[in-house]
């Protein structure tokens, strides 16, 4: 004998709506929800790591930092992605960014600057500041401008930290539906 057994959405959907009357506890949802999404966002921030990183800078790789500082969380109401890296919301947002009071920002400006601190050049930086603009620069030996130095700057929202929207509901809905349909088998429904 040969068999085929047709299940619609409509069929699918019932089977969801049964669970759901039937008790289902939404929190293992919601897990799922989180648990799926800090992965995407992981998996972008990777992403975001090789585009942009300059491992000829010498630094830690601030986009892997971000990826290793994600996680996820749930509540009675919903699944949140937590991402507790400084500056990862600096850069999503943008924003005025200022010095403490007698302090300066440094910018750097100079290739062998770019992905350094001004603690990288021990003794070879000298500063010239202006008093009637309140900016500067730090020159090294040869008097070649390193860095600028600045009492505040602003940082223009950087919508790519987000990952791809589309992509974040389809995983997180992919692996509920797979959740559901584990839970309706389990109960015979």
């Amino acid at each position: 004998m040969f068999e085929l057994v047709i299940k619609s959405e409509l069929d699918r959907t019932a089977a969801f709506i049964d669970a759901i009357l039937d008790g289902l506890d939404p929190k293992p949802l919601r897990e799922v929800a989180g648990e799926v999404g800090a992965q995407v966002v992981k998996d972008h921030f990777f992403e975001l790591a090789a585009k942009r990183h300059r491992p000829e800078a010498g630094q830690a790789n601030f986009w892997e930092e971000a990826a290793d500082a994600t996680s996820w969380l749930v509540d009675d109401a919903s699944a949140q992605i937590v991402v507790d890296h400084p500056g990862v919301a600096q850069r999503r947002y943008g924003g005025d960014i200022e010095a403490q009071p007698g302090h300066y920002l440094w910018i750097p400006v100079h290739q062998d600057a770019i992905g350094h601190s001004p603690k990288d050049f021990p003794k070879e930086l000298h500063t010239v500041i202006s008093l009637l603009t309140e900016k500067g620069v730090a020159l090294n030996k040869a008097d070649e401008v390193y860095f600028a130095l600045v009492t505040a700057v602003h940082q223009d929202p950087d919508e790519s930290v987000d990952p791809d929207a589309e992509t974040l509901i389809a995983a997180v809905t992919e692996a509920q539906v797979d959740r559901l349909n584990r839970h309706i088998q389990e109960r015979g429904l």
